[in-house]
């Protein structure tokens, strides 16, 4: 039992990713992207990838100040609720897999940031 809870973020992670919703988001995703820059030109002036790298980040800095918020209200929530009618273990299983999911998030924003500044050198 033990072995499993060490791999727990793991497993969690490999699942998101490889859900069929997943797919098909970067399927179209990546063909969007790849419509896009074969028949768009894109001005790679100084100035636009300066703005564009300050945007991306303000847009992640207000993700990651969100989402710790909403994280505590959850956890608030849970607490609240906690009674005889939900087990321990149920409520600390929500508050773990909400955590997974929520680091899983962060993740996938700063690869989609990464993603997004290297289009312009590629």
């Amino acid at each position: 039992m033990k072995k499993n809870q060490n791999y727990g973020y793991i497993r969690q992670a490999i699942l998101f990713l490889f859900s069929l919703k997943n797919m098909l988001f970067i399927l179209l995703f990546t063909v969007g992207f790849l419509i896009i820059t074969r028949f768009a030109e894109l001005n790679t002036d100084q100035s636009n990838v300066t703005w564009i790298y300050s945007s991306s980040m303000q847009t992640l800095a207000a993700l990651i100040a969100l989402l710790p918020i909403s994280y505590a209200y959850y956890i608030s929530n849970l607490d609240s609720v906690k009674n005889d009618e939900f087990d321990s273990y149920i409520i600390d299983r929500l508050k773990k897999d909400v955590y997974y999911d929520m680091i899983t998030v962060i993740i996938v924003c700063l690869l989609v940031i990464v993603l997004n500044l290297m289009s312009f050198y590629f």
